[in-house]
Formats: structure tokens, C-alpha cells, sequence
């Protein structure tokens, strides 16, 4: 997606509308997860970023 921010991005997933899961909260954490490792050299880096960014947007672990 050439041009587009992170911003804009995030903005248009967060608008009201029919949509099904990509993925379910368990397979996220797993993601996120796998994010943290590749951060552990780069705590600074876009996995990192992405990681804290994901780990935000998940419910409550039950």
C-alpha cells in the first residue's frame, strides 16, 4: 500500500463495518509473541513497534 500511513491504516480498520476476524486473540498473542524475539536485538525497531501496537489492541487473556 504505497502512500498510505500506519495511521491511515489503523483508521480505516477501526471504522464501523461488517468484517470477520483475520485472526483469532489467541493466534495474535502468539503473533505478538514471535514480534517480542525478533525485538529482543531492537527494542526500538518496527517489531517492537508493532508488537506493543498489537499487544494494545487485544482483549484481556480470560
Amino acid at each position: 500500500m504505497l502512500g498510505v500511513t500506519d495511521d491511515e491504516v489503523w483508521a480505516a480498520l477501526e471504522q464501523p463495518g461488517e468484517r470477520q476476524a483475520l485472526l483469532t486473540a489467541g493466534e495474535a498473542r502468539a503473533i505478538v509473541g514471535l514480534l517480542r524475539r525478533l525485538a529482543a536485538d531492537d527494542e526500538a525497531g518496527p517489531a517492537a513497534e508493532l508488537a506493543g501496537r498489537l499487544a494494545r489492541r487485544l482483549p484481556a487473556p480470560p
